[in-house]
């Protein structure tokens, strides 16, 4: 992080909860986007905790707003870059007139993949956590549809760092993955739909045992007709 101290320019948005809230806004010198960093509630973050949040998220913090690059422009740099760094081709030999029997190539084993370390966050980026953390917590627990992962995702910070905040600084066991709520959201269509075409088929079986009583009816007195024409 830069000696110098980032001020980003502030307006008022709209959160998710209804409430009007001041955000720290950070545009793209190259494409033009833009990103908010939106406070918590009443409590104003530090200047360096919204750079690191910014940080975070993949931008590249210039030294002023017009040298700041979102993380899409930073990424589209990559491709040129291993491009040159392409090893040349292999010239192939001359033919001699031998035939050489094809071997096939051994092939390298796969690489075993290591689990990466998030590493440990510093005292902006706990700030940052612990600020959203308070504002999605409810008691013991998460508020609906927050858990650990989402509020990470949402701060692009690892789900390790979230989960450790909650639990040893804030010291409340109600997190979870959000698996049951994804289940839920999935589920809960698919219940009602078999409820209701539960309620359809019962619909239907009451409808179809009264038609058979009338058929039966009918039925009956078409026999008795038959009956007494034939005498």
């Amino acid at each position: 992080m830069s000696s110098k101290v980032r001020l980003f320019p502030v307006e008022n948005v709209v959160h998710a909860d209804g409430q009007r809230r001041s955000a720290l806004r950070i545009e793209c010198r190259k494409c033009g986007k833009a990103e908010l960093c939106v406070q918590a509630g009443h409590r104003r973050l530090p200047p360096e905790a919204v750079e690191q949040f910014f940080r975070n998220k993949g931008w590249l913090i210039g030294n002023g707003a017009a040298a700041d690059v979102c993380p899409t422009c930073r990424s589209a740099k990559q491709p040129a870059a291993t491009a040159r760094r392409q090893p040349p081709v292999a010239r192939q030999p001359a033919s001699t007139g031998e035939v050489k029997m094809d071997r096939k190539p051994q092939q390298a084993p796969a690489p075993v993949e290591k689990a990466e370390d998030p590493g440990r966050p510093d005292r902006d980026a706990r700030v940052i956590i612990i600020n959203a953390i308070q504002d999605h917590h409810d008691g013991d627990r998460y508020s609906a549809g927050w858990s650990d992962r989402k509020l990470a995702a949402n701060l692009g910070v690892p789900w390790a760092w979230v989960k450790e905040i909650r639990e040893s600084a804030l010291q409340f066991n109600g997190g979870h993955d959000g698996a049951f709520d994804d289940f839920m959201a999935e589920a809960r269509p698919v219940l009602d739909e078999a409820k209701a075409l539960l309620a359809e088929v019962a619909r239907q079986q009451t409808s179809a045992k009264a038609l058979a009583e009338r058929l039966g009816r009918i039925e009956a007195l078409a026999r008795r007709i038959e009956t007494e024409i034939g005498r």
